[in-house]
């Protein structure tokens, strides 16, 4: 994905005065990482039909199991996560 469409999916993002910010329509909050070391990221739910998340979601249902209440967490290195989704599919917090 070019940066023009990354500042495009960015500029959906709606900050409410420093208290958080909405999600667009047609995303998925997520924590991604382990213990201390975790990010927040915003995943077009498109990316749910990809194969690879198939992983990540049995990797989070493990850990987790299929009850988890609030964000979507999912337990993998940040890094991990990136190469896996790809920039493509998501927003930074």
């Amino acid at each position: 994905m070019g940066k023009g469409k990354k500042e495009e999916l960015l500029k959906d993002v709606n900050y409410d005065n420093g208290k958080g910010f909405e999600i667009p329509k047609g995303y998925v909050p997520m924590l991604v990482g382990r213990e201390r070391r975790r990010e927040r990221f915003v995943v077009r739910v498109e990316v749910f039909n990809h194969p690879c998340m198939a992983e990540l979601l049995d990797m989070a249902s493990q850990e987790f199991g299929y009850e988890q209440m609030g964000i979507l967490k999912i337990p993998c290195d940040v890094e991990y996560f990136l190469h896996v989704v790809g920039s493509n599919w998501i927003i930074k917090e």
